[in-house]
Parts: C-alpha cells; structure tokens; sequence
C-alpha cells in the first residue's frame, strides 16, 4: 500500500507542540491524514474497520520518492507494519557506481530498523543497476544478473543498519518490551522476586536523581531546625518540568543572644527577650539542659501551626519549666544532639540505603537509617549488607510501613512506591500511613515530596489487537481485557495530543498527623482552624476529573497512555512524561488505559475523557469514559475488572 497520495500538497497537521487552549493547534507539523479519499490511510482504515481489526492483516508499506510529513509518518508505524518496499528507482549511484539513498530517505530508514523488526522488499528494475555516467545501465536479464545486481541493493541496506550509532542502553535491554503488555505490579498483594528487584536496581539514573533528593533534604531540614520557623515550600509543592521548591520568608526568627537568653520575632516583628528558666527543674536536667544551650547542641525553639502563628520557647514557659524543659529537650527530636533519622520505607535490597548513606557523606550530616520492609525475602538481604556493609548506622526492620512504629520519631521519610502512572502502586495510601511515624511537629519530610500523573490520547491498533486476543481466548469473549490498564513500553505508539495533569498527590499530607496543615490544630476553635479529627474527614485519595484534548490527525483513537511527574525534593525532579522524561532512566514503561472500542477521529476533533480514582476498604481502582467525539460506557466500573488491593489476597 502507497504511504501518500500519488501527488499533490500535504495538508497542515496540528502539532503536539503547539496550543490552542486544550492541548494542540495548528502548527509546524505536517502530514496526511485529513480524511481525504485520496488519503491511503483512511483506504487501509476502511479495510481494517471492514474486518473487525482482524490480528491477522497486516501492512506492507511502499516507500514513496516524497516522503509524507512527520506526523503521517509516526501514524503508519502506529500500525501493524510488516514490511517496506523500495523501488529500485529510489536509489542512485554514489562515486563509485553503488546504490545508495537520499539522506532524507537513509535518515527514515534508520529511524524505522530501530524501532523495531520490519522486512525491507526491493522491487523494480533489478535487472538493472545505477551507473555513475547514467542513471541506470540496461544488463542482461537472466536471473543469474538479476540476483547479482539485487545484491548489491541488500548489500546497501545492511551497510545502513550497521552505520546506525549505537542506541541507548535502555533500547538494547528493553526492545523486546516494546508494544508488549504487561499487567502493573501489585507490591501490597504479592512479593516481589529477585529478578523484579534487580531490573529495578539496574537504572543508575534513578538511584542518581533520589541521592540528590536526600542530600538536599538533609541539608533542608538542618535549615528547618536552625533558622525558620515554616518549612521551605511549605505553602505549595509543584511538579513540573520548570517546577522547585521555592524557599519561604521566615515567619519567625529566634537567636540565642547569649546562654540562656532568646529573643523571638513574631509575626508583627516586635522582639521579645526573655530567659530560659531552669528553676524548679532537677539539678541534672537543669544543668543538661544549660550545657546544651551553650555549646550550641540545640536551638530555641518554634513549631510552625499554620495561619502564620510562631510558637517560641515563651509559650511553652507559660505553661512551667517542666513544658519548656521537654520543648528543648524533644523539639528538635533526635536532631538535637543526634544524627537525623531517616527512615527507608520499602528499602528493597538496599539501593535507596546506599543513596542516603552517600548523600550523608556528601552533606556532612550524621544519619542513622532505618530500613523496613515487609518481604521477608528482602529483610534477610538487608540484615546482610547491615551486617557486611552498612555497619550500625542501619538498622533493618521487617513489617508493613503502614503499621510500623519506628523506635524514634522520623526526620525524613524516603520510599520508591510510584508506579507507571505516579499513584497505580498505592503509594498514596502508603505514604499517608507511614507518616505517622513522622515528627510531630510538621517538620518532617517526605523524599518524595510530590506526584502528579498524566494522560494522553494515542492510537496504537497493534494494542488494541493484543487486547483482543486476549479477550477471545476466554469463552464467552471476556471484556475484562479491554478495560484493565496495562504497563507497556510505547515505542510504535503515536500520541493524538499532547499530554494532560490527571490526578496530584503531595507528602506529607497536610490532612494527617506529621502534616503542616494538621500540626497545632485544636478541636476546632474558631481561631486555631480545623481540629485533626475534621482534617482527617477531610483527606481522601479518591480522585475526579476530566480531561480535554484536541486531536492532531485523522486516527483511530483506541486508548489513552499514562505518565508521571515528580518531584522528590527541593529542585530534584523525576519524569515519564514525553515532554520532560528523564534522560536514560528506564525503570518505568507508561500506562495503557484503552478503549473497548476504538474511535475514529478527524483533525481538532475535541476529545473528551472522564477519570475516577477510586476505593474500597480492600481496593484502589480507576474507571474512565469517553465524553467525546462520542459517549462512551464507564470502563472497570466499581473496579470490576481491574484493581489494585491493599492487602494479599
């Protein structure tokens, strides 16, 4: 089948890029695909639709002398493409009489061996060959010629397979993945393996991104004990490719101006000095406590309980020495005096253990790790390396993170939960549980900080086609196939617009114990904001939205990929989406949420999809609709299909 149409102009194509409110205009891409009757795309599309996608038609493309824009381009490798076919009168005769190609047709097909398996057929005049003096040369026809010449024409294109730089290491480990669907893991149903573990543990561009996290998080929080009275980027936490961590104005500002004596700025400004009392404390606290203040191993004191309030060492005095001793004495937790504690929660066999212990070398800041997780399996590995490697500055514990209780309040809490699309692993309520174990005093930090997944229209009738397959092995035909989500590395998938925010989660919960909302919140009075049982009420991880996009091409929309963006700490970002992926990591393949049945869409057709995030007491599951072009039946709903539990089954 010809790619474009015989002759005439290409038709402007909307481009990914570009922004027309809802995700795309017209723009610098170019291609076919307008809906013309000329257009082979919609001659395969009619044929395709006519045999009910049937898994055994394929394509065999003929590569034309112009090639079809960029976008016609990534749609027919969207398809189930077999093979291509070249003329012979594509080629010319370089220097030295050989076939060779143009360079924007050599720059296709370097584009096209790499992506995956395709035949290449040449055709034409092969009992000819190019000649330098004329452009072809008339020899004679026997078939002994014609192969001899025809080899040359092969000889060609292995020569341009092997000149093809080498590809990252990502496509030579995973290229077998490429279009393959694969169910997400579930790590609270079932244990990991070995093997789970190691391919994790073989992406060094991860491991490098959440060092850095750490390192400034422990820098961060030396900053929180010692000089403001509010978490920096306490008030918003943003993912993004241009997102960070913006640095907040201390609210408050405390100095020791000599032993003993603090001087606190409120709000307004106004200083306050005052002494600390030691009277009515036992001989020893009282003296403790003095040689601490003098040799700088703590800090006055101020916890930050929102509305802009600062609370110095002046309130807890009101209430007795006893108040204000056990204010300086467990304000900075086992900061004061102590390493920062940092808890690795879901430590696996390790890895995220070296990267704090590293980034605690970098920082100069002393740590001691706790390591818990609930395979058993893991556990033994990590009382191993505690035992050969890490030393006491590790101590491991097995368990769910969700009922821990760690033996000393947690400085910064570090987790690898996130999922192919951010929260699909229940790293949300994971993490809310697990914060408990957090400071009490707000200042506690999450590593990573923030998530936020996306969603994208493609078409791919190579998926489509698996899905079904697997559907109709079960009889009856079972639907539940074509409304699970899958794991997929997308590599002949292309994207009708540009990707679109879907559902955002941030850590610590500013709803739960350990956040800043919920830190100092009374029993409800009208001046001190909502008491914690309320904020609890108030705090859910069920989610709703829905989301619009324009279409940039004439397609067959048979599902939606899904991404993520995060935000581990501070300036530290982590991405899978197209747009601001982080180079060479791999430890991630997108989400495929697909369609029962796909939809024929036209250029700035409107696309409109409805999500849910939604729970039981035993499951998380997401279902979705399509709004437009067409209404569509809600998929997986009540998660009948598909769900990610919260226990093992």
């Amino acid at each position: 089948m010809p790619m474009a149409p015989a002759a005439g102009p290409e038709p402007q194509m909307r481009g990914l890029d570009s922004d027309d409110g809802e995700g795309a205009s017209t723009g610098s891409g170019t291609g076919h695909g307008e809906g013309d009757v000329d257009d082979p795309w919609d001659w395969w599309h009619q044929l395709r639709t006519l045999c009910d996608f049937h898994p055994r038609l394929n394509l065999a493309l003929e590569v034309p002398a112009d090639l079809p824009g960029e976008v016609s381009l990534l749609r027919w490798l969207a398809e189930p493409v077999k093979a291509f076919h070249l003329d012979a009168d594509l080629f010319m005769a370089n220097q030295r009489g050989f076939p060779v190609l143009s360079r924007l047709h050599q720059g296709f097909l370097k584009d096209v061996m790499v992506r995956t398996n395709y035949h290449f057929l040449v055709g034409g005049r092969l009992d000819a060959r190019p000649d330098s003096e004329d452009t072809m040369r008339s020899v004679p026809g026997s078939l002994e010629a014609v192969s001899r010449h025809a080899q040359l024409y092969v000889s060609y294109l292995r020569h341009l397979a092997r000149s093809i730089p080498d590809q990252p290491a990502g496509d030579a480990l995973f290229g077998s993945y490429n279009e393959f669907l694969q169910a997400p893991l579930q790590p609270l149903k079932e244990h990991l393996d070995s093997q789970t573990y190691e391919v994790f543990e073989n992406d060094p561009v991860k491991y490098q991104l959440y060092e850095e996290a750490i390192y400034q998080a422990l820098l961060a929080f030396t900053r929180y004990m010692h000089q403001d009275g509010r978490r920096i980027g306490e008030g918003e936490c943003v993912c993004g490719a241009d997102a960070a961590m913006a640095a907040a104005t201390a609210t408050a500002v405390c100095q020791s101006g000599d032993p003993g004596a603090c001087t606190c700025r409120g709000p307004a400004g106004h200083p306050s000095p005052r002494a600390i009392q030691y009277s009515g404390l036992a001989p020893g606290r009282a003296k403790a406590l003095r040689d601490r203040v003098r040799n700088g191993q703590t800090h006055t004191e101020w916890g930050c309980l929102g509305e802009g309030a600062c609370r110095c060492l002046e309130d807890w005095a009101a209430e007795g020495p006893e108040a204000e001793a056990e204010a300086l004495e467990t304000g900075l937790g086992s900061f004061a005096g102590g390493p920062i504690v940092v808890a690795v929660v879901g430590a696996g066999r390790g890895p995220l253990v070296n990267c704090t212990l590293q980034a605690a070398a970098r920082s100069g800041r002393a740590v001691s790790v706790l390591a818990l997780d609930k395979n058993p399996n893991a556990v033994l590995t990590l009382h191993d390396r505690a035992r050969n490697e890490w030393g006491s500055a590790v101590t491991v514990f097995g368990g769910d993170m969700r009922d821990w209780r760690p033996p000393a309040p947690v400085d910064v809490l570090v987790s690898e939960l996130l999922g192919s699309f951010g929260d699909n692993e229940l790293s949300p309520e994971c993490l809310d549980a697990a914060q408990a174990v957090l400071r009490p005093d707000g200042r506690g930090i999450s590593v990573p900080a923030c998530y936020t997944s996306h969603l994208a229209p493609v078409t791919s009738p190579r998926l489509h086609e698996q899905i079904r397959g697997f559907a109709a092995k079960e009889k009856p035909l079972d639907p539940k196939w074509l409304e699970t989500h899958y794991v997929v590395r997308l590599r002949n998938t292309m994207l009708l617009a540009r990707p679109r925010a879907v559902f955002h989660f941030r850590h610590p919960s500013p709803f739960l114990p350990g956040g800043h909302a919920a830190e100092g919140a009374s029993g409800g009075d009208p001046g001190r904001g909502p008491g914690p049982d309320r904020l609890r009420r108030l705090h859910t991880n069920d989610r709703h939205t829905v989301l619009h996009f324009t279409s940039t091409c004439a397609a067959s929309l048979t599902g939606f990929a899904g991404y993520f963006d995060c935000t581990l700490f501070g300036s530290v970002h982590m991405s899978t989406h197209p747009r601001t992926h982080s180079p060479d990591m791999e430890s991630w393949f997108p989400c495929f949420f697909p369609l029962r049945t796909p939809v024929d869409v036209r250029p700035g057709d409107r696309i409109s999809l409805q999500v849910w995030r939604r729970s039981s007491a035993t499951a998380v599951w997401y279902e979705w609709a399509l709004l437009a072009p067409v209404v569509g039946q809600i998929h997986n709903s009540g998660g009948r299909s598909c769900s990610m539990l919260l226990a093992s089954s």
